[in-house]
């Protein structure tokens, strides 16, 4: 079965930027509702909470990531009895790992405290134990609640049901929520509510999958072949997880235990606004990933590497954009939102914004790898990467801290950008192009770093106009700010326009997008 990967993917982006901005804008007006009714550091137990319990999520081994992996070829086929076969393995498989998240998470929870490096942070009111228990059952009731259905819309590239879904329950949830805080100001009715709209999030994941799909069900028993392949995958995807959550969560534990609350009360800020704009380019990859998977179980190695460099040009023009957006905007942001209390010095945001564009650059190459299943021959690479990232956290604030937290916290932002580039990216390259595509590896890194090159130009102009804007400036706020928001949608696309104008990248890009608008059409 050929998916039509075009309309799938217009779709889906259409739903998922939809859900984005749902998911930004609610959560965002929630997270202000606490720092104004309650404080600010209520802000850093949420994502100190969140970090704990995404290095728990270790346990789901990459169950999900395998199967569906395996569902592309069934799906394909259009196979429709091994597609259930999976999901009944998936159904079964998230039971176990919910109970061994719990499980875990009850053991640990003794030692939390230890994670704030001055218990005096901790707001006077709150249970610390009590509050990252709800936090606990926020995560596990998704294991028991239906979120291996999921697998089966991400096959068939139906993210957008997940995105809509989603986006009704984010905004029934944000009335009552700041029905709540408004109210009470209770913390506690706040987290109490975390897991019951989870639960009915994923009983509506179950509704809806079985309507679309009715004649697939979760039965049946995998065959030996396909239990091999599976556990070759899950053993590749669980050493990266591993090394997944190092990277993503490590920052966040090293700032709260070695740095304090308060700091990272402050830095969750600035990465809770560079996550959500990380969560709408990943809208872009999450909604191609199946046509990308379908697309090489049925097409040419050869039109395979032409696709990744186009998508390659296309996602890091977006990326280099969003990245000069968050440079020259996030300050005057976080002045307008939370006041000069909430800023971090800017030479910080730089490495912020740094870290936010190594992060992705390779993002396209990414999800030919995951389509792939190269998870066995990468299976090394992010616990490398994430143990390095750790190391390097720990010994960058042991020996920065001596000349300010601030300082520190630059070294920890640049462990992780160093681990990255060092270790993650070269290595992810590498081993796809070796796996698949055989030839082109030189010219693809090339492309990376002439990207990255021109960012880095284009970011340099804009220092100099958005200098020249502040001098010339005689409003403050948030007509000052809408200003620069305006420089920032202008001024790095021109550039971009008249550097990339004439090469060969631009114009195939630009009829491969204009083909697609036709074919929609």
């Amino acid at each position: 079965m050929r998916l039509d990967r075009t309309k799938n993917t217009i779709r889906n982006i259409f739903f998922g930027v939809i859900n984005r901005c749902i998911r930004i804008l609610f959560p965002f007006l929630i997270r202000t509702i606490i720092i104004y009714k309650l404080g600010l550091n209520y802000v850093g137990l949420n994502s100190l909470f969140t970090s704990i319990l995404s290095i728990l999520s270790l346990s789901e081994l990459g169950f999900d990531t395998a199967v569906v992996f395996i569902m592309y070829r069934a799906v394909a086929q259009n196979d429709e009895k091994q597609i259930g076969t999976l999901l009944n393995f998936i159904r079964k498989a998230y039971l176990i790992v919910g109970t061994v998240i719990l499980t875990a998470g009850l053991v640990i929870t003794p030692f939390v405290k230890y994670l704030i490096k001055d218990s005096a942070e901790i707001p006077a009111d709150i249970n610390l134990y009590h509050i990252y228990i709800f936090f606990l059952l926020n995560t596990v009731v998704s294991y028991y609640f239906g979120a291996y259905r999921k697998c089966i819309l991400n096959a068939y590239q139906r993210q957008d049901v997940i995105n809509n879904i989603d986006s009704v329950i984010v905004v029934i949830s944000f009335a009552v929520q700041a029905a709540v805080l408004l109210t009470t100001s209770n913390y506690y009715v706040y987290i109490y509510t975390l897991p019951v709209f989870t639960a009915v999030t994923n009983l509506l994941l179950i509704v809806a999958s079985k309507k679309m799909y009715p004649n697939i069900r979760a039965e049946g028993n995998l065959k030996d072949s396909d239990k091999a392949e599976i556990k070759k995958l899950i053993a590749g995807t669980f050493l990266g997880k591993i090394g997944a959550a190092f990277s993503v969560s490590a920052d966040s534990l090293v700032i709260s235990s070695m740095l304090g609350l308060t700091l990272l009360s402050r830095y969750s800020n600035y990465a809770y606004i560079i996550s959500a704009i990380t969560g709408i380019m990943a809208i872009i990859y999450t909604s191609m990933q199946g046509g990308v998977g379908n697309s090489l179980q049925l097409d040419s190695v050869e039109k395979n590497y032409v696709d990744l460099n186009c998508f390659t040009f296309i996602y890091d023009w977006i990326l280099g954009w969003t990245t000069f957006c968050l440079l020259y905007l996030l300050q005057p942001f976080i002045k307008l939102w939370i006041g000069n209390e909430g800023l971090l010095p800017f030479i910080v945001v730089v490495f912020l914004c740094l870290n936010y564009y190594f992060t992705l650059f390779d993002s396209m190459l990414g999800i030919f790898k995951l389509g792939l299943g190269i998870w066995w021959e990468d299976r090394f690479r992010t616990l490398i990467g994430g143990l390095a990232n750790l190391a390097l956290n720990i010994t960058s604030v042991f020996l920065l801290r001596r000349f300010g937290d601030d300082i520190a916290l630059i070294g920890v932002v640049a462990s992780t950008i160093l681990s990255n580039l060092i270790i993650g990216t070269p290595w992810a390259t590498y081993i796809t192009f070796k796996k698949y595509f055989k030839s082109g590896l030189g010219e693809y890194v090339l492309k990376l770093v002439r990207n990255f090159v021109v960012t880095l130009g284009v970011c340099v102009v804009g220092y100099f106009a958005t200098n020249y804007l502040d001098k010339i400036l005689t409003i403050a706020g948030i007509p000052a700010f809408i200003l620069k928001l305006v420089l920032c949608l202008i001024l790095p696309n021109l550039l971009y326009f008249l550097i990339y104008m004439k090469t060969e990248d631009f114009k195939y890009a630009k009829s491969y997008i204009m083909a697609r608008l036709k074919k929609v059409k």
